[in-house]
């Protein structure tokens, strides 16, 4: 989309709103066949054989008939489908549960 990073992230929050929720969960099933969470739970995966710095071809064919809200929309709703994939698996873990609640709450080690 031509955004500068860690610049411009609030023009996508901006434009999310005026997609309509059907197109915003199929541009989001479009991310999702990128990446996903690990099988463990705690970490992420791609789920394309080649590096994600490598799929611009792939990303541009797939979003090629998407209009700008559908795609601020859709990653959107795909960054916060697999956030919260991942801390669920996290919690879900015994050795994690400890230091994700830590994080979470940011509770101190007593010493």
């Amino acid at each position: 989309m031509g955004f500068v990073p860690y610049e411009h992230e609030y023009k996508l929050m901006g434009m999310a709103p005026y997609c309509a929720p059907n197109r915003a969960e199929e541009a989001a099933q479009m991310f999702h066949h990128y990446l996903g969470v690990r099988e463990d739970g705690l970490g992420f995966r791609r789920k394309k054989f080649l590096p994600m710095n490598m799929q611009m071809k792939s990303l541009l064919r797939d979003m090629q008939m998407m209009r700008f809200d559908t795609l601020a929309a859709g990653l959107q709703k795909f960054t916060e489908d697999l956030m919260l994939e991942w801390v669920k698996r996290c919690i879900g873990k015994p050795r994690s549960k400890g230091r994700m609640r830590r994080w979470c709450f940011h509770e101190r080690q007593s010493q």
